[in-house]
């Protein structure tokens, strides 16, 4: 049953400060990569011999970091997820991996270790449907547990990993674009500066600008994804409302259940209750 009683009261407010660390060891890899980055960064920028400050590579260092930590709200839902459905994601954990199909081919199938788009609350059970009426609300005529209405909608905290990271970022490259600056000034321009201590080429500027168009192609594909979730209204089945909107809820059969999917006719492949289904084949 999932009646108001049983819903578990998730806090996904994020509040102030909010902050992350990897969830994988290739993440970790990446962090520790870019921490180090970071310092190496100001330890040339502080060292003469290497010919002047390096920002650049201390801001490369603050990005690798970004990119391998997760989002607050991530961490928050693979928490209630394992502490709501702990079978199923031992058992997804347990089975996840590259498996060796065929060593004169090097034929393998990867299962992931986790779904970030798997249940958070125990789905409703069969026994819970209403297979005499399907159009009928279950027994407790109640929304399921996660779905946004019941759950409320999501706030980030205010200051972040990704905030943090990436305003140390920004500085660092205006630093390292102000050092290319004096770098194409002649040399009476200088008010008696120390120019073999500045870092100048044409190349360096160059790549500040690729960094730049990168992170800004970034920004804008996830502001317009945050856009399209917010203008998108979610809606129950029973009242859909005419346009773009949001359905969420449990996928389930109709008349039969959906017939047993062998991938590539081979038993072992075998997956039950798929409503849609596709593979491809990687050479």
């Amino acid at each position: 049953m999932t009646d108001s009683a049983t819903t578990p009261q998730v806090e996904l407010d994020g509040g102030t400060f909010a902050f992350t660390l990897p969830d994988h060891w290739i993440k970790w890899i990446v962090f520790v990569f870019g921490g180090l980055l970071f310092v190496i960064g100001f330890v040339m920028s502080a060292d003469p011999e290497f010919g002047g400050p390096v920002p650049a590579v201390s801001a490369i260092g603050c990005l690798l970091m970004l990119a391998a930590c997760p989002t607050e709200l991530a961490v928050k839902l693979a928490k209630i997820r394992a502490q709501m459905r702990p079978a199923a994601v031992k058992m997804r954990s347990d089975a996840g991996g590259v498996e060796l199909e065929s060593f004169w081919n090097s034929a393998t199938v990867e299962r992931p270790s986790h779904d970030d788009r798997d249940w958070v609350f125990p789905a409703p059970p069969e026994d819970d449907w209403h297979l005499d009426s399907r159009y009928a609300a279950d027994a407790d005529k109640e929304l399921i547990p996660e779905h946004p209405n019941r759950v409320g909608t999501p706030r980030p905290p205010q200051f972040s990993n990704y905030g943090i990271f990436s305003a140390l970022a920004f500085l660092l490259l205006l630093w390292q674009a102000s050092l290319l600056d004096w770098g194409r000034r002649p040399m009476e321009a200088c008010l008696g500066c120390d120019v073999s201590t500045t870092t100048s080429g044409p190349h360096l500027a160059f790549y500040l600008i690729g960094i730049s168009v990168i992170w800004l192609g970034i920004s804008v594909f996830m502001w317009k994804r945050a856009l399209a979730m917010q203008d998108t209204p979610t809606s129950n089945i029973r009242s859909m409302a005419v346009g773009t909107l949001e359905l969420v809820g449990q996928v389930r059969p109709w008349v039969v259940h959906p017939p047993t999917v062998a991938v590539d006719g081979d038993a072992s492949k075998s997956v039950d209750d798929l409503s849609a289904w596709y593979w491809k084949y990687e050479i």
